[in-house]
């Protein structure tokens, strides 16, 4: 007989996959863990001895595009989406409308301090928006500040929430840095979403933080730490 899952279990699991589950639900779904704990041990009891082993019921596909070197991007391409998405964003962030901008922002992403990372959609290649680490610093303090932003044509999609983890490996597995942090505005409820979804934890709270349409703004801090990024198993 196998070892039976408890409401502390799946209360554990629940809160670790950031689920927010009814307590009259946890013993529903204790039991039907259980049971499948007990199918597995059925299945476990079968002779299988004549047959191929396999690591793979079903053949792995890589969801990711192809990391490929290509032209650099459309300037005018770039620049009519940040124009498209100047409103969406206004008062949150400031969009990049001229070319003089987007001269700036590749001069940026050429510096050891900046790294730009676009989030392409993978059926057609479009890209629906960006991530950027700035301030990167190493040392004693391993450090980067996030931003990020999706175009208004594609808002409200869940391209960032998918794109997320994929920032977040860059930050921790190929920079290998110990901590990011993203500054959002107290009312900008999508980011804040994105951010607690994706494990970030708040730290803090800065008022008149940041200039932003000429007009200092408060905004909330909230950070992952590597030790947290493995933690939530990102």
């Amino acid at each position: 007989m196998p070892e039976r899952i408890t409401a502390t279990d799946v209360a554990k699991v629940a809160r670790l996959a950031r689920l927010d589950i009814d307590p009259a639900d946890i013993e529903r779904m204790t039991s039907q863990l259980s049971g499948m704990l007990e199918h597995f041990a059925d299945v476990d009891a079968l002779d299988l001895s004549d047959v191929v082993p396999m690591t793979q019921p079903f053949p792995l596909v890589n969801v990711l595009r192809a990391d490929v070197v290509q032209p650099c991007l459309d300037r005018d391409e770039v620049l009519a989406m940040n124009r498209a998405s100047a409103r969406l964003y206004r008062g949150v962030a400031t969009s990049m409308v001229d070319a003089h901008a987007y001269a700036s922002y590749l001069a940026r992403c050429r510096t050891p301090d900046f790294v730009g990372l676009l989030v392409c959609r993978i059926d057609d290649g479009a890209i629906v928006g960006v991530a950027n680490l700035s301030q990167i610093v190493r040392g004693g303090f391993r450090s980067a500040y996030l931003g990020y932003q999706v175009f208004a044509p594609f808002a409200s999609q869940k391209y960032m929430t998918a794109a997320m983890p994929l920032v977040l490996r860059v930050v921790f597995r190929v920079l290998r840095l110990h901590r990011v942090e993203a500054n959002i505005q107290p009312d900008n409820a999508p980011s804040l979403a994105l951010v607690r979804r994706a494990g970030f934890q708040k730290e803090g709270y800065s008022p008149r933080y940041l200039k932003i349409g000429g007009r200092w703004r408060d905004h909330e801090r909230w950070a992952m730490t590597a030790e947290r990024y493995r933690e939530v198993g990102s």
